[in-house]
């Protein structure tokens, strides 16, 4: 319906069972975005995820991004 793609494929937390990938990203324009990744972080079994999304800029108007935190 919205033709959502997943950015992230790795594995976003690591336990001794068995790894998984339950954090998601769903972008509905991936060439909207720059860059999206995993980083592995010391202190939780969760992985940070990140997604950084490209700005445009055009000279005579006004851009506006809405942000919303979940």
């Amino acid at each position: 319906m919205f033709n959502f793609s997943p950015m992230i494929s790795e594995y976003t937390r690591v336990c001794n069972s068995s790894p998984t990938a339950i954090d998601l990203i769903l972008i509905s324009d991936p060439s909207k975005i720059s860059q999206f990744g995993v980083v592995s972080i010391c202190f939780s079994d969760h992985f940070l995820i990140f997604c950084t999304r490209k700005l445009s800029k055009t000279v005579g108007s006004h851009n506006s991004v809405n942000i919303h935190s979940l």
